[in-house]
């Protein structure tokens, strides 16, 4: 975890060495050609950070699942309105949330039997 949170603190730096207008939807291609790696490695990373950024303060301040479910989802959405994540990823995350909770729903649609 150490070293991607080294690797990421050039995060800021490919983003400011432009002087021209700020576009957010560059900011993977300017980190693959800063780090040498793909653009959709480029993606992920930058999508990783942003996800940390928005659920570390709620993770440390709540033990609330659907708070930290909450804001995963809409830091989610906005990476996918952003285009750094395709909408297939909020799918797959959907899914094994709702595997591991098919028995508690199965138990509220029932209505506890």
């Amino acid at each position: 975890m150490l070293i991607v949170s080294l690797i990421l603190i050039n995060v800021p730096h490919v983003y400011a060495q432009d002087e021209g207008e700020v576009d957010l939807t560059d900011l993977p291609s300017n980190l693959a050609k800063a780090l040498g790696v793909s653009e959709a490695v480029a993606k992920l990373i930058a999508s990783a950070r942003v996800m940390l950024l928005f659920l570390t303060p709620v993770l440390m301040l709540t033990k609330n699942l659907y708070a930290i479910l909450m804001i995963g989802f809409i830091a989610m959405g906005t990476l996918i309105a952003l285009g750094w994540l395709d909408f297939w990823f909020i799918l797959v995350i959907s899914l094994i949330i709702a595997s591991l909770w098919g028995s508690k729903i199965a138990k509220a649609i029932s209505g506890g039997r």
